[in-house]
């Protein structure tokens, strides 16, 4: 059996996994993640994407169709100078201490269930303070860099981007 140590180190890396994915996602070029860009729906029941960014300068949004699912939408999302991030690295980690200073643990298995049997492990009262310095020790944004090639975010599993330690 594992001791309290063990178990709280597990947990940190399990959210550490989470969040850095939640950033990962976030930071990936693509319509549905970038600021400007708003839904509509279509005559028919569908939907599409549209970007409502306000170049510099100008005083009208540029109102470009900008989907994944429309013409070049991810092309057009890689190559866009407005694109900008939907949540910053501080919303997500906010995100992560809302849902984990829940009382409710069926609220975190529902979407993280390996945390949620973790903190059932560790279910204790000073576990609880605990939590905010685990989701403090988290990547930042920069550790995120965009591939020139194609729209994923490159981040090595060993904690290293480019060969540089994060």
């Amino acid at each position: 059996m594992k001791n309290g140590s063990a178990v709280k180190h597990q947990l940190q890396q399990v959210v550490f996994r989470h969040v850095k994915k939640q950033l990962r996602e976030n930071f990936r070029k693509a319509p549905e993640t970038c600021s400007c860009n708003t839904v509509f729906d279509t005559p028919g029941g569908g939907h599409v994407g549209v970007c409502l960014c306000i170049p510099e300068g100008e005083t009208l949004p540029r109102k470009v169709i900008c989907d994944s699912c429309v013409l070049d939408g991810p092309e057009q999302a890689l190559n866009c100078p407005w694109w900008a991030p939907l949540r910053s690295k501080e919303m997500i980690k906010q995100d992560f201490r809302q849902l984990l200073a829940q009382e409710d643990r069926g609220h975190i298995a529902a979407r993280y269930p390996d945390i949620a049997a973790l903190l059932w492990v560790l279910d204790t009262d000073e576990d609880r303070t605990a939590l905010d310095t685990i989701i403090r020790e988290t990547p930042e944004e920069a550790d995120y860099q965009q591939s020139p090639d194609s729209n994923t975010t490159q981040v090595s599993g060993n904690g290293k981007i480019g060969g540089n330690p994060v």
